[in-house]
């Protein structure tokens, strides 16, 4: 077979494709297997010079009972490139704010959790969580998250977890690790204090959610240590006072609070430094996004903060994306198709930083 056709025809038939189809490719033969990891290479390397690093999953419903997840990069140059379209019999819910490695993970309205590769095109299925007494599904609230153990070097899903049928029940947590012997979920004697929200953000090896605290409508922040499975407390700055619009994201290697105050029409960043203290890194006026905004509320956008220093806002009204340097204050837009033609998105819509990868996802 592999003298069949030259090398370099056979590597632009592969460039037609997409790589998750090449890959599958490689067990073909010894020779196909040493062209398509070598063409791989290459194709990673290309993408990080014309992919601006942010990952669109969005999903529909196509039939009864029958969900599509598409999921995207964004180019430089504002095209679109589809990574890989999958067809699912359950609606996927994102529950996570970032990547680990090029994987993503996501969990479904029957409350499973999935893990993707969507370069590769590898998806994993975790096995229910079933624990003697604890059937997470139906009559409790959750949420989950994704992480990554440096020392091990395992991926480890962990779901936060309690009864809302039943006043005042604890909340627990529930850890898998991928690849363990075990192949199963179990409950950690570390639980959280108080009730996590929102997706999950990863940062050198420990995870953290946004928490509402007994104080109605105070917050703080619920911090997991994947290797030891522990979970700590963080308090927030003084200023930072309810929900109002506040999300947390990585700058520079840093966890930072993103946080919106609507009376004075700006966005404060702070960033946290090692000993969980926070500085005010940098404010923003919303003044600084005119004339690039539809108006001064940002209905219909969603923000996330890149690990290059840009703010990023999709707008679905105006069909663009927006980036902003805060140091710099520079503003690049980029334009997706036409403004009058408007791209249908699901409320379900994920944004994320993300790079390809050929990371494989440990069987489970």
């Amino acid at each position: 077979m592999k003298d069949s056709l030259p090398g370099d025809i056979t590597l632009r038939i592969f460039s037609l494709l997409p790589l998750y189809l090449v890959l599958r490719l490689r067990l073909v033969c010894k020779a196909w297997y040493a062209l398509i990891t070598e063409f791989a290479v290459k194709y990673l390397k290309r993408s990080k010079e014309t992919s601006l690093g942010i990952l669109c999953c969005n999903s529909r419903c196509i039939s009864s009972g029958v969900f599509s997840l598409d999921i995207s990069s964004l180019q430089i140059r504002g095209d679109i490139k589809t990574l890989v379209t999958k067809t699912l019999s359950i609606s996927p819910r994102f529950a996570f704010n970032s990547s680990i490695n090029g994987l993503i993970c996501l969990d479904d309205a029957k409350h499973n959790i999935h893990v993707f590769n969507p370069t590769t095109g590898e998806f994993v299925t975790l096995p229910p969580c079933h624990l003697s007494s604890y059937v997470i599904g139906f009559g409790y609230s959750y949420i989950t998250g994704f992480g990554y153990c440096p020392l091990t070097k395992q991926y480890k899903a962990v779901k936060i977890f309690q009864d809302f049928f039943k006043f005042g029940t604890p909340i627990k947590a529930a850890v898998i690790t991928m690849g363990a012997p075990s192949n199963s979920w179990r409950i950690i004697e570390s639980s959280p204090p108080y009730k996590c929200d929102g997706g999950a953000i990863y940062l050198n090896g420990t995870l953290f959610w946004l928490s509402c605290t007994e104080e109605i409508m105070q917050l703080a922040i619920t911090a997991f240590d994947v290797s030891d499975e522990t979970f700590r407390i963080i308090r927030l700055p003084p200023k930072v006072l309810s929900r109002n619009l506040n999300c947390l994201a990585e700058q520079e290697g840093r966890l930072c609070l993103v946080k919106f105050d609507r009376e004075k029409e700006y966005f404060e960043i702070y960033n946290m430094l090692e000993d969980f203290q926070w500085i005010s890194q940098y404010r923003v006026s919303i003044n600084d996004f005119e004339p690039h905004c539809a108006n001064h509320y940002f209905c219909g956008y969603v923000f996330i903060c890149l690990k290059k220093g840009k703010m990023t806002l999709w707008s679905k009204l105006m069909q663009k994306w927006i980036f902003y340097d805060i140091k710099s204050r520079a503003i690049e837009t980029i334009q997706v198709g036409d403004a009058n033609e408007k791209m249908i998105t699901s409320p379900d819509l994920l944004i994320c930083p993300y790079e390809e990868s050929l990371t494989p996802i440990c069987s489970c």
